[in-house]
Order: C-alpha cells, then sequence, then structure tokens
C-alpha cells in the first residue's frame, strides 16, 4: 500500500483549547492565532489517497474509512505521548481555519490514533494547507448547530487527499524502469529507457 507522510501539531493550536481539553470542547472556538511550527511528522500507510473517518455504523460519519485502517508505518511523538508502528489514524472532527498570511482558508482536521472510541487519547491538528512560522491564522467558529450543511460540521470530515496537507505529503514507491533495448560489449553496456534516455554503465564503475 501506499506511504504518506503529514504534519500534525498539538490541539492547543486550536483557539481557546488546551492541554487538556477534550473533543467536545473544541465547538464554536474561534478568534486569531500565530503559527508555531511545534510539530511531528507522521508517517502513514493507506490504502486509498485519503484521510478518512471512524467507521462508527452507531454514528455514521459523513467521511467513512472505505478500506483498511491507515496506520502508522513508524513511531510517533508528540507532546509525550508516542504511538507505535501499527496504530490506526483517523480524522475524526474539523475546525474551520484561515490562513490570513496566505490567503488560504480551510477545515483544520483533528487527528487521532487507536480507534474508537473518539473521546480517548490526545487530539492532533493537521492543516489543509501549508503553514509556517509566524503566519497569522483566524479559527471560525465550527458547531453542529442544525442548519449547518453536512461537510461544514465540527463531527464531519473533510475528506482531504494526504497530498493537500501540510508536511508536502506524497505517495512514495519503488521506481521501475522498463528496458527496451540492451547494448553491450565488454565490461560497459548502454541501455534506453522507456523515454528514450540513454543510460552508460560499467562494471568499472
Amino acid at each position: 500500500m501506499p506511504n504518506y507522510t503529514i504534519n500534525l501539531y498539538p490541539q492547543t493550536h486550536v483557539r481557546g483549547i488546551g492541554t487538556n481539553s477534550s473533543v467536545s470542547d473544541f465547538a464554536n472556538k474561534s478568534g486569531p492565532t500565530i503559527f508555531t511550527d511545534n510539530g511531528a511528522v507522521a508517517h502513514i500507510q493507506d490504502d486509498d489517497s485519503v484521510l478518512e473517518d471512524i467507521n462508527t455504523p452507531t454514528f455514521p460519519p459523513n467521511n467513512p474509512e472505505t478500506g483498511d485502517n491507515a496506520v502508522l508505518t513508524e513511531s510517533f511523538t508528540l507532546g509525550g505521548t508516542t504511538y507505535s508502528a501499527g496504530t490506526q489514524i483517523n480524522a475524526i472532527m474539523q475546525v474551520e481555519v484561515t490562513n490570513d498570511t496566505t490567503g488560504e482558508t480551510g477545515f483544520a482536521q483533528l487527528i487521532q490514533f487507536g480507534g474508537p472510541p473518539i473521546s480517548a487519547g490526545p487530539t492532533y491538528v493537521a492543516y489543509p494547507f501549508s503553514v509556517s512560522e509566524g503566519d497569522n491564522l483566524t479559527w471560525i467558529a465550527t458547531n453542529n448547530d442544525s442548519g449547518v450543511p453536512v461537510g461544514e460540521r465540527l463531527a464531519d470530515t473533510s475528506g482531504y487527499e494526504y497530498s493537500e496537507f501540510d508536511g508536502a505529503p506524497s505517495s512514495v514507491s519503488t521506481p521501475t524502469v522498463e528496458i527496451t533495448n540492451i547494448i553491450t560489449g565488454g565490461d560497459t553496456g548502454t541501455f534506453i529507457d522507456t523515454s528514450g534516455k540513454t543510460i552508460t554503465w560499467s562494471s568499472n564503475q
């Protein structure tokens, strides 16, 4: 399965959220903050390119996990808590945020490890755009009130692809080259790849 990377940050990045705040505390938080680059890189394996919600039939999410669970491929440590490779990772909620420095806006995804229940364990922030030290951010009140469209509620997730998150995530795979023609001669040789590029090698190198 493809591997991805995203940057995760402490939940205290959200305006008005403290270290010990629970998931219910994220509702209706708003106001300006200045971005601090105090996160860590999460290395993830997933069978698709989207960071999805926990698939809980009792409380169906709008973007449930549709295949194999996304899991860490390496241990992850942030805020004194460590999760081992193989731990499940999901987006569970969201808060709208604007990067006033760059003009980008979206829903920061709130991330948890280990699967259900979502109220257990620390929560982390994944930004849906690039952020840099000192950027001015504005958090926009997000709630579950009636009338809020599906996809814009606190309890929703946005179904962002890994490639959209801060941390320049990318699918990692082993490149392959199809050799279409080989010309040999002594201890040197030349092959032409499918792009037409000629590459020369020598056994003396």
